[in-house]
């Protein structure tokens, strides 16, 4: 089955972006236009995971047994790496407990807020972004993403159950909930429906879609220069629609990342070539780690610093209270030489600890789904054939 390296890479490169986002550093790289809108980075995500997962199972027979194969190898992969962070997330609010009673403040109490022990259950269940009544960005709050997708799995999988003996209907069922979604973006009325859950179900299904406009639309003869064109219009496109300020932004960055995703699919271009290299791909690799890691490694570095400046003496973080009334605690060593060498120490962190979670849990976990799901697919095929002594 073809592999989709380009986009794998650009999955990676959306993870750091990402990073530098939730990583606030006074007159960094952190406050360039492109990280400070790169919350669109995780509807780029959205659009991927639908063209990707359409690609690998559209043409099976989505039977019972490939169903539950495919509920055991999605579970295996969101989950091990889900719940170990969490943990550690916990784990941080009880240290947060303790340095409290020592009389270090943060910007708010262990256990309160979004982080109140009534908000564990759900981030167990990946419900978070999903329940109307709980806090979408608790605990470790990049996860709200996963929770999104985990059950995108799932609608995905109860339609081409559903629909898999009409297979020409499928898409027309993925359309049609992209396109719903996307009005209700555009016209809200549905009050207990989250934003959260109609942009991952529009950007997914839209991303489902694209790949069987890519199935039907595929050029009769390559031409590279025409592509590399292309390619790098498309990221102009990208870059001006995260950066610019216009109405139905969530909407209309969703659609360009559906044709970017589209002309970088066929990897013919220039720019292709480049994003096809090792080391893109490698950040392609380890993109899920980096994105569920990184808000704990940007909280321990927070924190030490913090630690830092009740030992020295010298302020090095100060506290925003933004628009939406949340608070944001800013780091500035007082030169734009130190703060951007602070942010780049600690996106390597990031990648290192990524790397180590990518080996030791993703991989694992991913290796213990497949057989999983294998033992149980031939424990289904000994219950249904026949008995040979009859």
């Amino acid at each position: 089955m073809k592999r989709f390296t380009v986009l794998d890479s650009f999955r990676g490169i959306c993870a750091l972006c990402v990073v530098l986002h939730h990583f606030n550093i006074t007159g960094s790289i952190t406050e360039w236009s492109l990280f400070r809108n790169a919350t669109y980075m995780v509807e780029f995500f959205f659009v991927l995971s639908g063209f990707v997962l359409t690609h690998a199972y559209s043409k099976r027979e989505f039977d019972w047994n490939n169903m539950r194969s495919f509920a055991i190898t999605r579970t295996f992969r969101l989950f091990p790496l889900h719940l170990f962070m969490l943990v550690v997330f916990i784990a941080l609010e009880f240290i947060k407990l303790i340095a409290q009673s020592k009389g270090v403040d943060f910007n708010k109490p262990a256990f309160t807020g979004v982080n109140a022990p009534i908000e564990i259950l759900p981030n167990l269940l990946l419900l978070q972004a999903w329940l109307p009544t709980t806090a979408t960005l608790s605990f470790n709050y990049p996860s709200w993403s996963i929770s999104i997708e985990y059950y995108l799995y799932a609608i995905f999988a109860i339609i081409m159950f559903s629909l898999r003996k009409f297979s020409k209907t499928i898409v027309l069922a993925f359309l049609i909930v992209s396109i719903v979604s996307f009005l209700g973006l555009i016209y809200p009325i549905a009050h207990n429906v989250k934003v959260e859950v109609l942009n991952g179900l529009s950007c997914f299904f839209g991303g489902a879609v694209t790949y069987f406009i890519y199935k039907k639309l595929q050029p009769i003869k390559i031409n590279s220069t025409l592509f590399s064109l292309f390619e790098i219009v498309m990221l102009l496109l990208c870059y001006f629609s995260v950066t610019m300020q216009y109405e139905l932004k969530s909407v209309i960055t969703s659609l360009i990342f559906c044709i970017t995703i589209y002309v970088f699919s066929f990897e013919a271009g220039i720019v292709s070539s480049l994003l096809g290299k090792a080391f893109f791909e490698f950040f392609g690799k380890i993109s899920f780690s980096i994105y569920m890691t990184h808000a704990a490694v940007i909280f321990i570095a927070i924190s030490a610093t913090m630690a830092c400046e009740k030992f020295f003496g010298k302020d090095l973080t100060y506290s925003v209270t933004t628009k939406s009334e949340s608070t944001t605690r800013y780091m500035d060593f007082g030169s734009s030489t130190f703060n951007n060498a602070f942010a780049l120490i600690i996106l390597a962190v990031v990648v290192i600890v990524s790397y180590l979670t990518y080996r030791i849990i993703e991989v694992r976990s991913i290796s213990a789904g497949k057989r999983f799901s294998k033992k149980e697919s031939d424990l289904h095929i000994l219950k249904t054939k026949p008995d040979s002594k009859v």
